[in-house]
């Protein structure tokens, strides 16, 4: 994997543009107080170097470039694309173009968020179950990008989440009502993926939970694991 590159910082942006730390300050807060002149090289220096003020959302703005990443790491599960399917009308309304990455491994998750080049291409960024490291939220904090979170609840970011605990014992008292038992629970085979969640154990925490309230579990022969694709968990029952 190649060696990240390292991001340019103010200092960077002052030295190439030949001028003090205080004058590239005064710029990013109000550009019309450096004259003309100074400005325009400061700015030149800015889009060579790839500088990205820190926490500075308001000169990201100006640059917009009509395009929305969403990192996820099960693409194309089906509850992902139907996500992604929710999604598209909505971008489209706005003229913004959706561009999906997958992420195979927590290096790659790494890379995404702290390549400078990666983060000036996107206006905003959509991550659907993946967990940051304090480093990589740092990261995305800096850049000044717009972050929204799904399925991960992040207080330094906007979060959709979904309650996978009570997702369990509602099904769990479906089977009570029915009597559908025994029975079996199938969940994900995800669990060596560090950067990501793992809503299926909590799910059958919940579900076995509030099975055992009423004297029932579930039998740890029928407790099964697969991938995340509708013909694999297929293959599961039908052995």
């Amino acid at each position: 994997m190649e060696k990240r590159e390292r991001r340019a910082t103010i200092y960077d942006v002052a030295h190439e543009s030949g001028v003090s730390i205080t004058t590239v300050s005064r710029f990013l807060n109000n550009p019309s107080s450096v004259n003309t002149g100074t400005a325009e090289t400061i700015a030149a220096v800015m889009e060579r170097l790839d500088y990205i003020p820190q926490g500075n959302a308001g000169r990201r703005a100006q640059r917009e470039v009509g395009r929305v990443g969403i990192l996820t790491p099960f693409f194309p599960a089906p509850s992902f694309v139907q996500r992604l399917r929710g999604m598209v009308p909505v971008f489209k309304q706005h003229r913004h173009e959706m561009v999906v990455y997958t992420i195979e491994s927590g290096e790659q998750l790494d890379e995404y968020v702290s390549s400078v080049p990666f983060i000036r291409r996107l206006d905003g960024l959509i991550l659907m179950s993946v967990r940051l490291t304090p480093e990589q939220r740092r990261y995305l904090l800096d850049s000044g990008m717009e972050t929204m979170m799904v399925d991960c609840e992040d207080t330094a970011f906007s979060s959709v989440v979904s309650d996978d605990y009570q997702g369990g014992m509602i099904a769990a008292d479906l089977f009570l009502k029915k009597g559908y038992f025994p029975c079996a629970f199938i969940g994900d085979k995800n669990r060596d993926i560090a950067y990501s969640l793992h809503p299926s154990d909590v799910r059958f925490n919940g579900f076995n939970d509030q099975l055992k309230k009423s004297g029932q579990t579930v039998n740890e022969a029928y407790i099964l694991e697969t991938d995340t694709e509708v013909e694999d968990t297929e293959k599961c029952i039908g052995h």
